[in-house]
């Protein structure tokens, strides 16, 4: 079976990015708590100038970077051991290689904002079904989701997970999963 597509934030903005270049070839995408827009003047106007977005920084060991790891917007709720778990996983090891140093850095590639900018009428160029899921105290607010559904055709399931902000699968794993595994069983019917 084709696979769906699932990412939360900026991976929400590369599952959209994956259904608008590849959708075809997908199930479906859902983008978790992304808050969508338009490019703002400023952001344009800073690419165009500077063009270029240097590598994460290298972090000379990994306990160094995991100390250092920290959820955006801020969110002390999350247990001690689920945010090490995500820390863990958030982090890659960068080998030494003509004559630069290995160390550590995240697995996130900021470069991706140079890559993947989408605007909203792009939106409606995937080839696949597409879900918006947000914390109803999250990034994507119901004026920003309603939007981005528009632009999709508006035809396009809007879930909210109650009792969780940006980082739902750390304030509701449960009902996260609960409506992914509902969305792309509704995709993958006869």
């Amino acid at each position: 079976r084709p696979p769906a597509v699932v990412g939360h934030s900026m991976g929400g903005f590369v599952a959209l990015t994956t259904a608008r270049d590849h959708g075809a070839a997908l199930a479906g995408a859902v983008a978790i708590d992304s808050p969508v827009r338009e490019m703002s003047s400023e952001a344009r106007a800073w690419i165009a100038s500077h063009g270029v977005i240097p590598a994460p920084k290298l972090h000379p060991d990994r306990e160094a970077i995991l100390a250092r790891f920290r959820t955006l917007p801020a969110d002390d709720a999350t247990l001690d051991f689920v945010h090490r778990h995500i820390a863990e996983g958030s982090v890659r090891e960068v080998p030494a290689s003509d004559g630069e140093p290995g160390g550590w850095r995240w697995k996130f590639d900021p470069r991706i904002f140079l890559r993947s900018r989408m605007e909203p009428e792009e939106l409606a160029e995937a080839a696949c079904p597409v879900a918006l899921l947000r914390g109803d105290r999250g990034m994507a607010t119901s004026d920003i989701t309603d939007a981005v559904a528009e632009r999709l055709g508006g035809h396009v399931p809007v879930t909210v997970v109650r009792d969780s902000g940006h980082h739902v699968m750390l304030d509701q794993p449960l009902a996260l999963t609960a409506a992914v595994q509902a969305i792309i069983g509704e995709w993958r019917r006869p």
